[in-house]
């Protein structure tokens, strides 16, 4: 052989050496799957390598519910290794128990398979099981225990109790007893739970006191094959006691929890949206919803019915006009909830799921109703998106039929929106019979409502009106800032014409809350007596500053209150900081300014004072 065929042999050799070297050295991390999530567990893979042969991760259990018990073996977590073969760790551990309200963390070791890492795997979880606390005790009736040493057993199905030792000595007695659920085969079946402060004893019919140790006086939980040892010391010169043990054990059934399996990949692998078959539910109505998704699969629930036997991201069924309370729950825990309202003139409305840092949301796509004219519909399957700042759906601008309470009182208040429709709730009444943009509700009195506005697209404004005696008409106007809905007052003189949606410029007021201090009628803002009463407790029901300055600011910007009531609600706040925000506020809307210097007397330091006669000076 040349020395050239040499070295070539010898090359190869050498390089498949280090090929061998370096696919046994091979390691791998893999892509978290999401959580499984349900009302009564959550249960998360984290921390996912393997190197070789060896995979390992970390894996987490809560549990979720108040009153059940969860019962994890690890042995039985198996590994699918695509195309392989199954494996099993073998920790050769008892089970493990998780308490209500807690969780448990293990870090999972499994071997088997080829020298090179696979690139996909699933995970199942095959040996959990759940049962929930029973309201009763064991039925046991009580153990008589002897002065000579002896003492009956008892037992009720697969609990047997066992006295171990009985001594008596100077009229005290030392006890053992052992208390022992059987030896059950495969999974957990059974659970005991044994509260050795619940253990009582009497003699002769006389309650006795007992002294449990330590390390036996807790509450314990036994798997199948466990003791709970119970060590007590009573006094009694009686020649037999009796000891209750019912109150202290229950036996809770356990039933197997069935985990999907989770689907693990490696970070190389290609990431592709996941989607769902679609469905349409069987329901009946003359308005079409659809509820779409590109992030992710969902089950989705009205009014606390299921519509998706399984997971979809494609959604349509039908309802009549109404407002319905939905919930979308999707495949990784994450909810949505959400009232959807449909009006009689809508031929079909559209919803999106969307997701942005971790948090879910369901988005209204605007549509036409079927009687429009097909203007806001384009080539996007009809849906009027109106995409502008970064491709996010802009409120729809639609304006709806005209609503008011039907009602005649002596004050119209009328709320306005130019930034889609909505429904109104008064006192947690609804008053609309659908979304409208213009409503008017009557009062014949001066009053203070609560009202809520919610929009269609899920958007929630409240606020308390303070409707002041002498007003004809009032305004408020719903707006949109930064996603955040909000009721505006638009104060007008009665005289006035309403403000037109569309047509507004400052809403018809000038810079002094639509009232020249110079030529005021105050018979138009002026707040009674009666009015001023209400208004205090109002204040006053609030528990901090904060909302107490909220409630009075908007009192004064809509009332001319007189220099009395100013320095009394004044009076009302705790700090001067809060003090001096509403007398500056108030001073605008004041009856009778000239007397002004009596707020100034209310403050004790004099920086405030100076503070607030340069806010008057400069007005």
């Amino acid at each position: 052989m040349k020395f050239g065929n040499l070295l070539l042999v010898a090359f190869l050799t050498a390089l498949s050496t280090l090929t061998t070297n370096l696919l046994h050295a091979q390691s791998d991390v893999y892509v978290a799957p999401p959580d499984y999530f349900s009302d009564d567990v959550r249960i998360g893979l984290e921390d996912l390598t393997s190197s070789k042969n060896e995979y390992k991760f970390k894996l987490t259990v809560e549990n979720k519910s108040k009153n059940k018990y969860i019962t994890f073996n690890l042995d039985k977590t198996g590994l699918d290794l695509q195309g392989v073969g199954k494996y099993f760790p073998n920790t050769r551990k008892k089970p493990f128990i998780i308490l209500p309200d807690t969780k448990k963390s293990w870090t999972i070791t499994v071997t088997g398979g080829p020298e090179v890492p696979v690139g996909a795997f699933d995970v199942s979880l095959e040996g959990m099981t759940i049962g929930a606390l029973p309201s009763s005790t064991l039925p046991i009736p009580p153990i008589t225990l002897k002065s000579d040493g002896t003492g009956e057993n008892k037992e009720d199905g697969s609990i047997h109790i066992e006295v171990k030792k009985v001594s008596f000595k100077k009229g005290k007695y030392g006890v053992i007893i052992d208390t022992e659920l059987d030896q059950t085969q495969n999974d957990v079946n059974e659970l005991m739970i044994f509260d050795g402060l619940k253990v009582t004893a009497s003699a002769a019919g006389a309650p006795l006191e007992i002294s449990p140790s330590v390390t036996t006086g807790r509450t314990v939980q036994v798997l199948p094959g466990g003791k709970a040892p119970f060590k007590f010391d009573a006094e009694s010169e009686e020649s037999q006691i009796q000891v209750d043990l019912s109150q202290a054990i229950h036996r809770i059934p356990m039933d197997k929890l069935n985990i999907p399996a989770f689907s693990v990949t490696n970070g190389r692998t290609q990431h592709t949206v996941k989607t769902c078959p679609s469905h349409t539910a069987q329901t009946e109505g003359n308005i079409k919803v659809n509820i779409s998704s590109d992030v992710g699969c969902f089950k989705f629930y009205m009014m606390g019915e299921e519509y998706t036997p399984d997971y979809t991201s494609n959604l349509t069924y039908r309802i009549n006009a109404s407002s319905k309370k939905v919930k979308v729950i999707m495949e990784d825990g994450g909810i949505i909830e959400k009232s959807i309202y449909a009006k009689d003139d809508y031929k079909a409305i559209y919803f999106e799921v969307k997701q942005k840092k971790g948090e879910y949301s369901l988005k209204y796509l605007p549509l036409s109703s079927e009687e429009a004219d097909g203007s806001s519909k384009n080539n996007n399957g009809g849906q009027a998106q109106n995409v502008s700042n970064g491709g996010q759906p802009e409120p729809a601008s639609r304006i709806c039929q005209a609503q008011n309470d039907g009602m005649n009182g002596a004050v119209a208040v009328q709320i306005f929106s130019e930034v889609g429709c909505f429904n109104l709730y008064a006192q947690s009444q609804q008053l609309t019979s659908g979304p409208t943009s213009n409503f008017t509700l009557h009062t014949s009195e001066s009053v203070a409502k609560k009202v809520k506005v919610v929009m269609e697209d899920g958007g929630v404004a409240e606020k308390t009106l303070f409707i002041g005696e002498g007003y004809n008409k009032l305004y408020y106007e719903v707006k949109l800032n930064k996603g955040k809905y909000s009721l505006k007052s638009k104060v007008f003189s009665a005289e006035q014409a309403p403000p037109q949606p569309g047509s507004m410029n400052n809403g018809g007021m000038n810079n002094n809350g639509g009232m020249n201090n110079g030529n005021r009628d105050y018979s138009q803002c002026m707040m009674s007596g009666s009015a001023f009463n209400r208004l205090k407790t109002t204040i006053e029901s609030e528990s901090f500053d904060k909302d107490k300055l909220r409630v009075a600011k908007h009192a004064a910007t809509n009332s001319c209150l007189s220099v009395y009531q100013i320095k009394e609600i004044t009076q009302m706040f705790s700090f001067s900081a809060q003090q001096l925000e509403f007398a500056k506020a108030a001073y605008g809307n004041c009856r009778n300014r000239a007397e002004y210097y009596e707020v100034i007397g209310v403050f004790t330091f004099e920086k405030d004072k100076n503070e607030l006669e340069r806010y008057i000076q400069s007005y």
